[in-house]
């Protein structure tokens, strides 16, 4: 999957650092062995939830389906995608000492001059840099924005869990996903002739509806 990124993109640069903090905090209570498959890697849920976060998506629903068709979502997680009721649940297990990594990856990100912290919005809001201040001003503001971020992040991404929790359930549960032939190149080949079959049935009914309508009007 090396190549599958540029070399400079975030994702690196997010998995490497993670990879130099002290994610200790995340290691309790994680299986290792026994019965059934061992939790996933709380550094690859760190960075994923950075990454995403950073890249304005909260959802874990969406973040899930993203581990699946993107390609820095794939690297993230090595093509070991979390479903979205672990990725909330790491989260809300986590809530503090994921918020105080996150404001750090942030600012090495802002000191590295990967990303500037201005850049990065809050509830599709971006924050207003003041570039008057001074350098020692500057650096305290990068430390609060990056925590400010952070926290917004986490509270909005629990917020969006939610309210797609309540629908979900409002709705008798979760939404049917493909039919399964969809799964195979035969079975999508076939429903796309039936589809196109049905639609040829539609349009012809349609047509002949319209035609209808056209000879009683010229009665």
């Amino acid at each position: 999957m090396a190549d599958w990124l540029a070399g400079d993109h975030l994702v690196w640069f997010i998995l490497d650092a993670v990879e130099q903090l002290d994610t200790s905090a995340f290691h309790a209570g994680r299986r290792t062995g026994g019965v059934g498959r061992a939790g996933y890697d709380p550094e690859m849920l760190v960075a994923l939830l950075i990454y995403a976060y950073a890249s304005g998506q909260r959802s874990s629903r969406r973040i899930e389906r993203l581990c699946g068709d993107h390609v820095a979502y794939r690297v993230l997680c090595a093509q070991d995608a979390p479903d979205h009721t672990t990725i909330a649940r790491f989260r809300a297990e986590h809530d503090d000492a994921f918020t105080d990594l996150f404001a750090q990856v942030l600012r090495l990100c802002a000191q590295a001059q990967m990303v500037r912290i201005e850049s990065i919005a809050i509830d599709g809001t971006k924050i207003a840099a003041n570039a008057s201040k001074s350098a020692n001003r500057s650096r305290q503001w990068v430390r609060e924005q990056a925590r400010r971020i952070a926290e917004a992040a986490v509270s909005d991404a629990a917020a969006v869990d939610a309210g797609e929790d309540a629908a979900e359930a409002a709705a008798g549960g979760p939404a049917a996903g493909p039919p399964a032939e969809m799964k195979t190149p035969a079975g999508r080949v076939g429903a796309i002739k039936k589809a196109m079959e049905e639609i040829r049935r539609q349009d012809a009914r349609d047509a002949e509806a319209d035609a209808a309508d056209q000879a009683r009007q010229e009665r």
